[in-house]
């Protein structure tokens, strides 16, 4: 099975164009081309590219949460597993960390 690219990623402006890049400054996806592909012209393209690049946080915090809750026992640790949902949510609304 492939996997992606390993976050964190980070939404970066390259000349008026959104790109998300790895950590490494890989290029994952000029946001631009790839909103256009699926859905036509972007509506903000800064929200999408901060949207696309929380998606390996938020992979991270839904899959904390999911193990959790198979676990039964979200309550016992929603100390570690909250921080991780709070902050992939933040950094995709681009609020500050």
């Amino acid at each position: 099975m492939k996997t992606h690219t390993p976050g964190p990623w980070d939404a970066v402006d390259a000349e008026g164009q959104p790109q998300i890049v790895s950590r490494t400054n890989k290029l994952i996806a000029e946001v631009n081309t790839v909103v256009r592909f699926v859905y036509g012209r972007p509506d903000d393209p800064q929200a999408d590219a901060r949207l696309i690049a929380a998606a390996p946080e938020l992979l991270e915090a839904l899959e904390s949460v999911t193990e959790a809750f198979y676990r039964e026992s979200l309550v016992e640790h929603r100390g570690d597993v909250m921080p991780k949902v709070w902050a992939a949510i933040r950094k995709a609304k681009g609020e500050s960390r």
